[in-house]
Order: structure tokens, then sequence, then C-alpha cells
């Protein structure tokens, strides 16, 4: 359904109006699909089929021979209206051709007239779709054509001659280049014309039941909530209007997707803009969202939501800006048609990610470089955004970006930089006299299986029930990574002090000594201090909203992974 809609925007005629797509439901007469005929074929490949024991196939074209058999045929409708028709090669693209597209003259197209045409076919019981069209050339055209995709059989009228897999229905012609050819005007069925100019697919027996309706709504919303906002789409399913008087109405039961956030977030806000040597972007921006996803969603020019996904492999305008932490929504258009056309280049033909591998006749490395480029002004945007509404500090740019993509010897290949285990630690009660908070203070020191070191922690004796408490974590939302020969531990400080030491986690026997820590530094902010004492580090965070600090550890403690052995201050959690 995406596909189809989307080929119907970028074939707007009137781009001051809407267009229209009608989705319903209707029964056609089993001779207006030549049923008898098609049956024929289709008990053909049934043979074929169970002799080759292929069991799934028996039983499709098994329930197909009892649709055909029908005097009305279930059929499912989407017909457009204010676009231009299949014109010319569309035709061909859409209905002869495999694997190719049509992109017309449109500088903005967001899909291409071919390319996903398959996918009706897996909602039709028979595997037939129907293709209407009336276009506008020297008067008035219609054209029409069915199009069966069933499994190579032999002819059931010459059995000595095989056919392909792929068949159409049309008036009985003398076929000229191989092709069949449509049938025009008036000879057409009266249910598959047109009254106006635009296109008509007609899936044949597809039985949709009553609850499509509510189900369609919704996915269509959130797929198409920037073209119905902005007035350049309107979606009648079965006589109930989806546009941008009914928009709001449809996404008060769906307000826990995160499509209904970018909604709001295009519906009540101004775009800002970044542009860089790949293009110019739109982008529209939420700090305050309740309940906001935390990501950043591509939509093409045209008004479909093409992906959110946080790998810059399938989406490079996402950054890492406040995974996990401050909630925020982040929406990325094209500003012009150029820019958008490269993009689309990067679209599989499922339009759901944008892929610049995908590019064959360009450097990747610049591609990329570009694509990083436009990436970083995003991320910007969105920590200045979440700096003004004192969500944030200025703490992720700085622990993400100060590693960036450059590996332990600067050879730009990202291999210094490893996401690293974070794990849970359950907290123990234990009395201290001098560590670290000073003479007689109560610490709950995290999993004590800190091996024995003269002067460090010791592990505490294994609690009773009753000194058994729940710690409250003093560190939220923590992130380690390993450059070289230091660790950056990143965390949202919940308490005025914070201590902890590391341990090594992943591949490595776990009941390990802690590890050695030569020295601590901080990154964010400048105004605070990190002491270690028996590879312990003790920061005063105060209120800071985001800590960053560098662990230099000695060579040999480079491991797979890392556990934060934390020391909690009872009640002391902001």
């Amino acid at each position: 359904m995406r596909e189809i809609i989307q080929n119907s925007l970028d074939a707007v005629r009137d781009s001051g109006k809407p267009v229209t797509v009608r989705i319903f439901r209707m029964q056609v007469p089993s001779s207006e699909i030549g049923a008898a005929d098609l049956a024929r074929h289709i008990e053909s490949a049934l043979k074929r089929t169970r002799r080759d024991g292929y069991e799934r196939g028996v039983k499709f074209f098994q329930r197909a021979l009892k649709i055909l058999k029908k005097r009305q045929i279930p059929t499912l409708a989407i017909v457009d209206s204010n676009t231009s028709g299949l014109v010319g090669q569309k035709w061909n693209a859409l209905v002869h051709e495999e694997g190719t597209s049509s992109k017309g003259t449109m500088k903005a197209a967001g899909g291409s007239f071919g390319i996903g045409k398959n996918a009706p076919y897996l909602i039709s019981g028979v595997k037939t779709i129907c293709y209407s069209t009336r276009y506008l050339d020297r008067g008035r055209q219609e054209w029409f054509i069915a199009r069966c995709k069933i499994s190579a059989h032999r002819d059931p009228k010459q059995p000595g001659r095989e056919l392909q897999h792929i068949g159409f229905g049309t008036k009985p012609k003398v076929v000229k280049d191989e092709r069949a050819p449509p049938t025009r005007g008036k000879e057409i069925y009266r249910g598959f014309r047109l009254a106006e100019p635009g296109t008509g697919i007609f899936i044949v027996g597809s039985d949709i039941p009553e609850s499509w309706i509510s189900k369609s709504e919704q996915s269509l919303a959130r797929n198409f909530f920037a073209a119905i906002h902005k007035k350049k789409l309107e979606i009648i399913i079965d006589q109930k209007r989806l546009d941008y008087e009914t928009l709001d109405s449809v996404f008060e039961s769906d307000k826990k997707h995160r499509a209904y956030h970018y909604y709001r977030l295009m519906r009540g806000s101004k775009p800002a803009y970044v542009e860089g040597e790949f293009g110019k972007f739109e982008v529209y921006l939420s700090t305050d969202e309740e309940g906001a996803p935390n990501r950043m969603a591509y939509v093409n020019r045209r008004g479909m939501m093409i992906t959110d996904v946080r790998q810059f492999g399938k989406n490079p305008f996402h950054t890492s800006v406040g995974q996990g932490w401050a909630q925020y929504a982040v929406v990325v258009r094209a500003a012009d048609d150029k820019t958008d056309e490269r993009v689309r280049a990067m679209e599989p033909p499922s339009h759901d990610s944008i892929e610049y591998e995908r590019i064959n006749d360009r450097n990747h490395d610049e591609l990329r470089s570009q694509l990083k480029e436009i990436q970083k002004k995003i991320e910007q945007l969105t920590l200045d955004a979440l700096n003004r509404s004192g969500k944030s500090g200025e703490t992720v740019l700085s622990e993400i970006e100060a590693l960036g993509e450059e590996g332990p010897d600067g050879s730009g290949n990202g291999k210094g930089e490893q996401d690293l285990t974070i794990r849970k630690i359950r907290t123990t009660r234990k009395k201290t006299m001098d560590k670290p908070d000073g003479p007689g203070s109560e610490i709950i020191v995290a999993k004590p299986d800190i091996g024995r070191k003269k002067g460090g922690p010791q592990p505490p004796k294994k609690p009773s029930s009753e000194a058994a408490i729940k710690g409250i974590s003093s560190l939220d939302r923590q992130r380690v990574m390993r450059h070289s020969n230091k660790i950056r531990v990143a965390f949202t400080p919940r308490a005025d002090s914070v201590h902890f030491a590391l341990k090594p986690a992943g591949e490595e026997p776990k009941r390990q000594r802690s590890i050695s820590i030569k020295q601590a530094t901080i990154v964010l902010p400048a105004d605070i201090r990190a002491d270690v004492q028996d590879d312990v580090v003790s920061i005063r965070a105060g209120d800071c909203p985001r800590v960053v600090v560098d662990l230099e550890v000695d060579d040999d403690a480079a491991y797979t992974g890392y556990e934060i052995l934390e020391y909690v201050v009872p009640g002391g959690a902001r």
C-alpha cells in the first residue's frame, strides 16, 4: 500500500490540490476477469505443484479454485485522482516489465513506478491484479489489463506447450511485439472504468475482513502523516475519510506510536535548516514532548515517512544524542527537490531505509563524509535545543565526538571505539570508617567481589537479611567506551558525590581484582575534579546534568567488557 500511494503522490496533476486515494471493497462478476479460463491455468499449475510435492502451493491453488467458482469475486480497489495516470513508459514499467522503474520527469518523485509492484499479489487469492488508467493525450485515453502471476505450467489448451509464470487478461486480439494489448475505452467493464484521470489497481480475490478499516487507517496515518498534514494527500477508506481534518482523531487512539510524536512535531513547530555539501535539510525538533521516542525520522518531500532507525547505514541523519535520557523527537526532510533526489537514490525498493552504499557510481567514503557533516549539524541543533530546555548539558556531543571516527592511531578507521558491557549490580550494606566519604559514613558497596588489595576496598561478608537494603543508584544512563589505553565513562549523576571502580567483564574470568586506574581526568564539565584512591574514582558532581571522565589504565587492562562497581550513598540521590 505504501508504494501504491507513493506512486500516486508522484503523479500529482494539480499541486494546489491534494491527491485523493480511494480504497474500497467491491464484487466483480467472475466473467469480467475471465474466471473460467483462469481456473484452467490454476488447475494446470496445481497439477505441477502437486507433482513437485510443494504442499503450501497445493493448498494455495486449491483455495484459488474455490474463489474462482464464485459468481462474484471479492476485490480490493485502490483508485487515485488528481493524478496524471499511467502515461507512456509508466504503463510498461508497471504492467509489463520486471525489475525496472519509470520515474518520469518528476524531480522530486518519492517512489518509482514498477518497483514494489509485486506487493499487491501477496493479498490476492488468485495472484491476479487488474490495472486501469485514464489520462489525457489527444483526447481521453482509457486502458485496462489484468495480470496474473502464478508458477510455470503446461498450457491447458496445448498440453505440449510450456507457459511462463506471468499471463495477461485482455480482449482477444493479435498480439504484437509479444505484449498483450490493453482493453480500451467502452470495452472496459464499467466497474473498472475511472471517472477522471488517474490510476486504479484492483486486487482480485482479496477477501479483506471488516477489521481492516481501522488497521489500514492507523498504518496509513503513520506512514503519510506529513503528506496528509500538508494537505497533499487525502485517503477515503470504505467511505471513511482520512485527511487534514480527521488526522487528529485517528492518532487519538494511537498516541503510543512514534509517528504520533513526529506528526505533532511537524504540526506544531517551524523548521530550522542545516546545509552542507550533500544538500539542504529542514529539521523539526522538540525537547519537551512527554513520551517522545528519542529518535530522528526522515520524511521525503512527498510526505512519506521513510525511516527512524538508529543505524547510520540505514538512516544517516540519526545521531546518538540523548539515547535513553532527555526526551526529544526530530524530523528531517529535504529542503529542496535536488536534495530529495539525492536521498531518494539511496532508498531500496521498499522505501524504508536510506543506504548510501547502494550508490554504485560514487565514492562511498566521500558520500559518507558528506552525510556525516549533515548528521553532525543536526546533532548540534538538537544539543542546543536540549541545552536551552535545561534537559541536557554540553555533554553527549563531547562524549561521542571526542572519540569520533578516529582509532587509537588516528587512522580514522574507528576501531579504537567500542561500546562495552554495562551491568546492573546488586548492592549490599557495609560500614566503613574512612572510605570514601570520610569517618563514620555508611555506604553501599556494589557486588562485593573486588579482589583483596592492600589498602583498597575489602569484600564485605555476606549480609544478613536484616542488613540487606535496596541501594539508590547514583550513576544513571551509563556509557563506557575504550580508546587506546584510556577508558571513557559517561553517566548522569543522581547524587552530589559518586564513587566507582572498574572490573573486567565479558569473556575474561569475573573473579578478578579491580582494574588499576592510574589517573582520572574530567572531560565534562570543566569545573569539577576527579580523585583516584586505591582504584576507586570519587567525583563531587554537584548538580551537573552529565559527567564524562577519562580513566588512564595499564596497557594490560584491555578487556572485552567492563563492569562498573558502584558505591552509592544511601539517601544521597537527588
